[in-house]
């Protein structure tokens, strides 16, 4: 039922989890605001509605900096 938990759950979940999480979300804050993003393919990927919308095969990108920062 559960294939992936990442930080385990219950009294034994990982201690590390809020650091992890403000880790990620710095990272993601950082790279919206220092780079730019591109697709790596021409077209626009293929999408899938189920469970959630989400590309088929993943979803490419290109980061370079932001040269006006």
């Amino acid at each position: 039922r559960f294939t992936y938990v990442p930080f385990g759950g219950g009294v034994r979940s990982c201690v590390g989890k809020e650091l992890a999480q403000i880790i990620l979300k710095t990272l993601a804050v950082e790279l919206v605001g220092t780079c730019k993003w591109t697709l790596a393919t021409e077209n626009f990927p293929k999408m899938q509605t189920v469970p959630i919308v989400h590309p088929v095969n993943g979803l490419h990108v290109h980061f370079s900096y932001n040269d006006s920062l």
